[in-house]
């Protein structure tokens, strides 16, 4: 739903970087999303391309195509595991972030989402949405950090949603500013080391 590559999540999360970054370190935001990715072609990823860039922290953020194509909860959950206990063994931290997807929030529907959105309700995967959740409280501190921003959205009145899982720029700006205030402590825990 971006407009430009700069108007993505990693996009402004680059932008956010660059006017408020903690450190005096150049942080470069790298986008490797891809369509349909799920928690295992993440994985896949991660392990086969990914690795050989040497990140400092990898942020998946994830769920809405494992939920999407039925894949068990409990296997994007092992991912998810195996991708933290990867990180810890190649020196990179792992976040995982599960997203905004309309109706498992409390949102306010716009008059634009009411309209365009009811049509795709039988779709939904909100009434669904707990089962990824509660995957992400399961991971026991195996993650450098778990994001949960089911609720990002909640004090905003204004058109966010594109459809149910896909937001235009604006969500695109309020995650990636949720992502960088949940992203500071373990910036200066960097820097303390």
């Amino acid at each position: 739903g971006a407009t430009s590559d700069e108007t993505t999540i990693p996009g402004i999360l680059q932008k956010i970087f660059e006017l408020n970054n903690p450190t005096t370190q150049k942080i470069q935001v790298i986008n490797a999303a891809f369509f349909g990715a799920n928690s295992t072609t993440e994985l896949d990823l991660v392990k086969q391309k990914i690795i050989h860039y040497e990140p400092d922290l990898i942020i998946a953020f994830d769920g809405l195509n494992d939920l999407k194509g039925d894949f068990p909860v409990e296997k994007m959950k092992n991912n998810w595991r195996t991708m933290c206990e990867f990180g810890k063994k190649n020196n990179f931290d792992v976040i995982i972030a599960i997203p905004p997807v309309s109706g498992a929030g409390n949102k306010i529907a716009s008059n634009w989402e009411s309209q365009n959105l009811e049509k795709l309700s039988h779709t939904s995967i909100a009434p669904s949405y707990h089962l990824v959740k509660d995957a992400l409280e399961d991971l026991d501190k195996k993650c450098t950090a778990t994001i949960d921003l089911t609720n990002v959205f909640d004090n905003e009145s204004g058109t966010i949603y594109l459809d149910l899982t896909h937001f235009a720029d604006a969500g695109n700006a309020l995650v990636a500013e949720q992502l960088f205030q949940s992203l500071l402590p373990v910036m200066y825990e960097k820097i303390g080391k």
